[in-house]
């Protein structure tokens, strides 16, 4: 392959990198182009690595919006997880919204977190209850999508807090009373 000028002084720049004590900043590909220089985030998004992947997402969702199912207005795609590239990340963590739902997602999120984790610091939960909830999250089983697992969470929290504590006390001491039993036999 014939390289033009400006390949033969990246080359140049790039073999006197190389032999330099600094780490290497990048390398050729196949087609003799240059990748390893720092790109912005809007250059990433540019790269065709990027580009691909975005693709796949997007046919995966069936071009769709995740959130409100708009599958007419420009639809973008929102990492759920950050990689310091944005083609390394795995394809569960990345989702299509349309443009309004992403804005909203994006300008909101960190806000509603932040809240959440303040309610629960100033309600005294402690560590042992923040791993309890997060085995919970964890174990959740999503039959369904997570707007309605989140109603799901709510009604319960606001509208049946009392059954379901005396359930949860009630099989807790059925669980001790067991345990007692058991005790007693051995």
């Amino acid at each position: 392959m014939k390289l033009d000028h400006h390949q033969i002084n990246m080359r140049a720049i790039f073999d006197e990198l190389r032999s330099s004590p600094l780490e290497t900043v990048g390398e050729f590909n196949k087609d003799g182009f240059f990748y390893g220089v720092e790109m912005n985030y809007s250059e990433k998004l540019k790269d065709p690595r990027w580009q691909k992947k975005r693709l796949e997402i997007f046919q995966r969702d069936e071009f769709m919006c995740k959130f409100c199912l708009d599958n007419e207005s420009t639809l973008n795609i929102h990492h759920l997880k950050y990689s310091n590239e944005p083609w390394n990340v795995e394809n569960k963590y990345l989702i299509t919204l349309c443009e309004s739902c992403h804005e909203h997602e994006s300008m909101k999120r960190k806000k509603r977190e932040n809240e959440l984790l303040e309610i629960l610091r100033v309600n005294e939960f402690s560590v042992n209850s923040l791993e309890d909830i997060i085995i919970a999250f964890d174990r959740i089983e999503m039959i369904y999508p997570p707007d309605v697992i989140a109603s799901i969470i709510k009604y319960n929290l606001t509208e049946n807090m009392k059954e379901i504590s005396e359930l949860y006390f009630k099989n807790l001491s059925k669980k001790s009373n067991i345990r007692q039993d058991t005790m007693l036999v051995m």
